[in-house]
């Protein structure tokens, strides 16, 4: 659809390659995106997220990778500006850790009084779109940080492939 049609091909003429080269990772971006915010129920009790799994077969030199870039930009272009907030949560949280370890101190050095101890602030975790060059084990503990899902990009297909047995 609309207005899709014309990035994918404004975007392949643009680089001079075959369309679906832009299409084909636009829509699993879209897919990853999407995420586990919303499931389709294909029949009672069976729901399924918006899970896509694409991959660009083509000879070298037939413009795959920057088709791949063109057409995630606005993926990257999303987990940089939340990188950049995650970093300023960061700088507020050491912050925050020092006041509380100084209460901590305070409260220590009074006798640990019946009051509560000082609640340690919790640290920010960094909210992420996407993910390339991991390991499945890194990729299950940046999933449990991320329940909406992520998105596995990988230039090389074989890199994809070979990393199963790391």
């Amino acid at each position: 659809p609309e207005p899709l049609k014309a990035f994918v091909c404004g975007a392949a003429d643009a680089i001079g390659c075959d369309e679906s080269y832009v299409g084909l990772p636009l829509l699993v971006g879209l897919a990853g995106a999407i995420g586990n915010t919303r499931r389709i129920e294909l029949k009672r009790g069976w729901r399924e997220p918006a899970v896509l799994w694409g991959a660009i077969v083509g000879e070298s030199g037939t413009q795959k990778s920057p088709a791949l870039e063109v057409a995630l930009k606005p993926v990257r272009r999303r987990q940089h500006e939340t990188m950049k907030r995650h970093a300023e949560r960061v700088k507020e949280y050491e912050a925050a850790l020092l006041c509380h370890d100084k209460a901590l101190a305070q409260w220590k050095k009074s006798g640990m009084s019946l009051s509560a101890p000082p609640e340690k602030p919790e640290e920010p975790q960094a909210e992420r779109s996407w993910c390339d060059d991991i390991t499945i084990e890194g990729l299950a503990a940046l999933l449990l940080n991320n329940p909406r899902g992520l998105l596995l990009i990988r230039d090389e297909l074989a890199g994809w492939l070979g990393g199963f047995d790391r």
